[in-house]
């Protein structure tokens, strides 16, 4: 059964076109749960920010967490996977779900211990986290060949079966060569799954769930460490993954993902769930992975087509820029001249594009100062701003951020058409 929220009050969601202070006579809307509940939910402002952002709902005044946040244990490695594996999330979602008609929600059906159990490898029963009187098996590959498996997982019911010591397979008795080889020949290429919800107006008087957009994140490389028993040394490797397998691999269990969400109480049979997986980057990356697929279900466990995403990601200065990137990457490196020309001296000055279908969406650079006085920011900040116009003139926005040992010490911000927007912190 999904939950309706009762909405209270006439007025719209304020809209607002700089910072966030209340407006003078202007009405809160208000969603309250129906009687059985005495929590009140209240909408966020909407920000006028050309990137666009869902309205959240908030809990009496409060962010709805989600119940898996933070409690994840096999998660990415890399910090700019973890942001953009969120925010293009959200991004996507935008795509199905309208940023007018629908509130944005933390996902609140998942746990963490039903996604810390997916995430598992796949193994005897006995393995799995147990809710009810349904097992929840792991999605990642098992290091039981099929026989194995079988025969445990009959053991394991209680079942007659033949015994077969071959098959009685007691992980603690391999060799540190045979756990390496069955380690390498399955890899855990599943990292993280994260669920949001979109609320939607449901009639005059409701809100309800309006959809589900599930993330499923794919390593770049697998990692595990083996002990060897008798001398106590840690051995640990470090396998690529051939992204195309993973991909494929994830699909199917995309599928399995939607039948359980399926079953789940307080989802109905035809509330839309969009699945999109995400390929990481490799570990210490300074640019993130990228969305590369997604498939939406608008009812039942039926899977849609797979829609395959055209989104990359490139940083500059680097071969990879120069070879496919050429007229960016000339652009920034004459930008990046002339910047160090200030100084007098390198100074550490990255840029990173994300790119759509080939298109530019976003150019951001990042300069890190060892020793500055405020004068010297100042100064460079504005200097920053004219060289932005002169070379990094992007059809895209384009966002320089000034660092020093201490945090930001200002931000360049534009967007096509429209003046700088300067702040020093």
């Amino acid at each position: 059964m999904v939950r309706r929220l009762s909405v209270i009050g006439l007025a719209g969601v304020l809209l607002l076109t700089g910072c966030l202070p209340g407006a003078d006579g202007e009405d809160e809307t208000e969603l309250v749960e129906e009687e059985e509940d005495e929590h009140v939910y209240t909408p966020t402002p909407t920000i006028n920010a050309p990137e666009g952002y869902y309205r959240n709902v908030l809990q009496d005044g409060k962010y709805q967490r989600s119940p898996a946040r933070g409690s994840v244990s096999d998660s990415m490695n890399n910090r700019v996977d973890v942001d953009q594996f969120e925010m293009g999330l959200m991004e996507i979602a935008s795509a199905h779900f309208s940023q007018e008609d629908y509130f944005f929600r933390d996902g609140q059906l998942l746990s963490g211990g039903v996604i810390n159990s997916w995430l598992r490898r796949l193994g005897p029963y006995s393995d799995n986290e147990r809710i009810g009187s349904r097992y929840v098996s792991g999605l990642n590959p098992s290091l039981y060949t099929e026989e194995e498996l079988e025969y445990n997982d009959a053991v394991n019911r209680g079942e007659e079966v033949d015994e077969n010591p071959d098959l009685a397979v007691d992980p603690s008795e391999w060799s540190m060569e045979e756990e390496e080889q069955r380690m390498k020949d399955n890899p855990a290429f599943l990292s993280h799954i994260m669920e949001h919800n979109y609320m939607v107006q449901d009639g005059e008087e409701s809100v309800a769930l309006g959809g589900i957009v599930i993330g499923m994140g794919m390593r770049h490389t697998y990692t595990f460490s083996i002990t060897d028993d008798e001398t106590g040394r840690i051995h640990s490797f470090e396998e690529s993954l051939d992204p195309e397998e993973v991909e494929a691999a994830t699909r199917q269990r995309a599928q399995i993902v939607l039948n359980r969400l399926r079953s789940h109480d307080d989802i109905d049979e035809d509330t839309p769930i969009v699945i999109a997986l995400y390929q990481e980057q490799r570990r210490n990356s300074l640019v993130p992975g990228s969305f590369v697929s997604v498939a939406r279900s608008d009812s039942g466990v039926e899977l849609g087509n797979w829609e395959t995403l055209d989104e990359d990601h490139y940083l500059f200065p680097s071969s990879r820029a120069s070879e496919n990137r050429r007229d960016h990457a000339d652009a920034f490196s004459a930008f990046k001249n002339e910047v160090e020309d200030f100084f007098d001296h390198a100074i550490g000055i990255v840029g990173k594009g994300r790119y759509k279908s080939g298109d530019l969406q976003e150019f951001r650079v990042e300069l890190n100062m060892q020793s500055h006085g405020k004068a010297e920011i100042i100064a460079l900040t504005q200097h920053l701003s004219g060289l932005k116009q002169e070379y990094l003139a992007f059809d895209a926005p384009v966002k320089i951020y000034l660092e020093s040992v201490t945090g930001t010490e200002a931000i360049v911000v534009t967007y096509p058409g429209e003046e700088p927007f300067v702040h020093i912190h």
